[in-house]
C-alpha cells in the first residue's frame, strides 16, 4: 500500500479480513503565516519543528532510535530529542572514522560536532557489520515477508540506487538496543518528488500527487501550464543529480 504525503494508513483485522483507514493530517498551504520580520519567521519555524518532534516523542516510550547523517534534517531532530531529555540511540550509516579516513568536508565532522555539543554518543557503521548479508536476509530478520526466489517484485521493489538497505540496517541496530522506533531526517530528501528518485515515484504510482503539487505552485501565475512544465522538469533534474 502507498502512503501519500502527510497521511497515515491504519490497518485492522477482523472476520471479514483486512480493512484500512486512510487519514490526511496536513495539507500544503492550508495555514499561512503572516509575520513582520525574518527573525519572527525563524522563531516560528523553530517552534513548529520543535512541536513536531515533541508530538512524536510523546507517543513513544523507551529509548528513541535516531539517524544522524550529518545533514541539517537529522541533526536538528536529534538535538531536539536530546534536549527533550529522552534517551537516544544515535546511528550513522557512515563508517567509523577509525576504519575509514576522514575526507575534506566529511559529514562525520558535523556528526562529531553535534555529539560533542550535546554530549551524546554516535554509533557508526562498521566494515565487519551485517552489510555483507543479503537484503532478503535483513528483511527476514526484520519480520518482513520476503517474496519467492526469482520474483519480479523483489527485483524492482528496491532499485540499486535507493537507501532501503541502509534504512533496514539502522532499524535493526536500534532494535537490538531496545528501541521500537527510528526518528529520521530522511524524508527531507524526498520532499521534491515524495521519493528518493523519479524511478521510485513512478513505480509507486505517486507521479499524480507530484504533478498536482507542481500545478499548485504556479497558482495565479501567467502562462501557468508552461511554467508548471518547466518547474516540473527542473525539479526532476534536481532529484536525479542531487
Amino acid at each position: 500500500m502507498c502512503v501519500t504525503p502527510a497521511s497515515y494508513i491504519k490497518f485492522s483485522y477482523n472476520k471479514k479480513g483486512l480493512s484500512k483507514k486512510v487519514k490526511k493530517y496536513w495539507t500544503l498551504r492550508r495555514h499561512k503565516y503572516r509575520l513582520s520580520s525574518e527573525k519572527e519567521y525563524q522563531q516560528e519555524l523553530r517552534n513548529l519543528i520543535t512541536d513536531a518532534v515533541h508530538r512524536r516523542l510523546n507517543v513513544v516510550s523507551g529509548p528513541i532510535g535516531a539517524e544522524l547523517s550529518g545533514g541539517l534534517d537529522s541533526g536538528v531532530i536529534d538535538i531536539l530529542i536530546n534536549r527533550a531529555g529522552r534517551e537516544g540511540i544515535y546511528y550513522s550509516w557512515t563508517l567509523d572514522p577509525s576504519e575509514l579516513k576522514m575526507a575534506e568536508r566529511d559529514e562525520r565532522y558535523v556528526i562529531g560536532d553535534i555529539c560533542e555539543q550535546e554530549h551524546i554518543s554516535c554509533n557508526y557503521s562498521h566494515k565487519s557489520s551485517s552489510y555483507e548479508e543479503s537484503v532478503a536476509e535483513v528483511m527476514s530478520q526484520s519480520g518482513i515477508r520476503v517474496p519467492d526466489s526469482g520474483s519480479n517484485d523483489f527485483r524492482f521493489v528496491f532499485p540499486a540506487d535507493t537507501n532501503t538497505y541502509d534504512l533496514l540496517h539502522g532499524d535493526l541496530f536500534v532494535a537490538e538496543h531496545g528501541s521500537c522506533v527510528m526518528f529520521t531526517g530522511h524524508g527531507g530528501d524526498e520532499g521534491v518528488s515524495h521519493r528518493g528518485n523519479p524511478y521510485e515515484m513512478f513505480h509507486f504510482h505517486e507521479y499524480y500527487h507530484f504533478l498536482r503539487h507542481m500545478w499548485s505552485t504556479t497558482h495565479g501565475q501567467k502562462n501557468r501550464s508552461i511554467k508548471t512544465i518547466r518547474n516540473t522538469h527542473l525539479r526532476l533534474l534536481k532529484t536525479v543529480y542531487a
